[in-house]
């Protein structure tokens, strides 16, 4: 790439491989954020009798996921 030493062309490598992981550590926390809100937002309505149906409906998930997120809510109780 435009005539670079090797030393050069590994430099820029890795710093766009830091680059990189930066965006997907960012992307990561941004998607556990998300998940946890969806987590707390589902045995928030839970806790104050919504049912599993209406939980699923509302926030646009399957029942599947509400089961599943209010069973391991339930274990680790």
């Amino acid at each position: 790439k435009h005539n670079w030493k090797k030393e050069e062309l590994i430099a820029y490598d890795n710093a766009s491989i830091r680059i990189q992981d930066a965006r997907g550590e960012k992307e990561l926390a941004h998607e556990q954020g998300e998940n946890k809100k969806e987590k707390e937002a589902i045995i928030g309505f839970y806790e104050i009798g919504v049912s599993i149906e209406n939980i699923a409906k509302g926030l646009k998930i399957t029942e599947q996921r509400v089961t599943e997120i209010l069973t391991n809510y339930q274990n680790h109780l």
